[in-house]
């Protein structure tokens, strides 16, 4: 495999990953606050964290930054609270599993969006990629047929949407920004944002402690690696397989459940999973065999 694809998809892997990891603090965050609450603590302490790691950027790195990093920032900031606005609001009316589960149609979003603003037309090993992941998707959540309100639904499908934004908005300028400092500044501007859309300042001594453990749990694995790690796959790799790839987080959970929980998988969610991994891996392949045919046609 081309090394830039297989760099870009290691990148997009370990995003999955912090995906998996993600849902089950959240989803007990949501036992001890309001989805607003929720919110605050997420992005303030994935702010944090990110800042924290900034030193690890390189310094070649700071040096791009410019007028349009800080807008870019701006953009990523207002999808950023759209997107964790509504995924709070969401859970708090959905389970877990069906929130995973809706919030997967990003990659499809994705999809079409990278095709009208990229131009980085879908293929049809995609779209069959994408089907047989869904399909993986549904069968390792037991088909995610708990109850759910029509409004839950909604959210989750908007908060889907807000982050199929941020992943194209992020490949479109991934060349002007260097993804720490970036990833730092639209958290700490979301913040501002939360405190412009509520109209009040944070009051984050007033929250339970285990809102805040939980919260900030999710926000080291979410907002922070989670989408950190998905700006670096951006780097090498078009935003509809970095998208895909992103699918490999039930499969990621399924493993975590077991080998921190002791939760063995059922043959279901085993076959689900494997599904999800044959769905991923034909774009990929496929983009594989598309890169070293123009390399080899450049060559000649």
């Amino acid at each position: 495999m081309e090394n830039a694809l297989l760099r870009g998809v290691a990148w997009a892997s370990a995003s999955a990953l912090g995906s998996a990891a993600f849902m089950i603090p959240w989803k007990l965050a949501t036992l001890h606050g309001e989805p607003k609450d929720l919110v605050l603590v997420l992005l303030l302490s994935a702010a944090i964290f990110n800042t924290i790691a900034l030193p690890l950027s390189r310094r070649s790195e700071i040096r791009r930054w410019s007028a349009k990093a800080v807008w870019i920032s701006i953009g990523l900031a207002f999808v950023t609270l759209l997107g964790n606005e509504a995924s709070a609001a969401a859970i708090s009316r959905i389970s877990g599993p069906l929130l995973s589960v809706l919030q997967r149609f990003e990659v499809v979003i994705v999809g079409l969006l990278a095709w009208l603003v990229l131009a980085e037309r879908p293929s049809l090993g995609f779209w069959i990629g994408a089907a047989l992941a869904s399909l993986g998707v549904l069968l390792t959540q037991g088909g995610a047929s708990a109850p759910a309100h029509v409004s839950g639904i909604l959210y989750a499908l908007l908060a889907a949407a807000s982050f199929a934004g941020m992943a194209v908005l992020t490949r479109r300028f991934i060349e002007d920004i260097e993804p720490m400092g970036v990833n730092a500044l639209r958290l700490w501007l979301s913040v501002l944002c939360w405190v412009a859309y509520h109209g009040e300042l944070p009051a984050i001594w007033r929250l339970p402690p285990t809102l805040i453990a939980y919260g900030a749990l999710a926000a080291l694995v979410g907002p922070f690696l989670g989408r950190l790690f998905f700006m670096y796959a951006l780097r090498h790799v078009e935003a509809r397989i970095a998208a895909l790839c992103v699918l490999l987080a039930p499969p990621g959970t399924l493993a975590l459940s077991w080998a921190i929980l002791g939760d063995i998988p059922t043959p279901t969610e085993i076959l689900g999973g494997a599904v999800i991994l044959v769905g991923v891996a034909i774009p990929i392949a496929e983009s594989g065999r598309r890169r070293y045919a123009e390399r080899s046609r450049a060559a000649a």
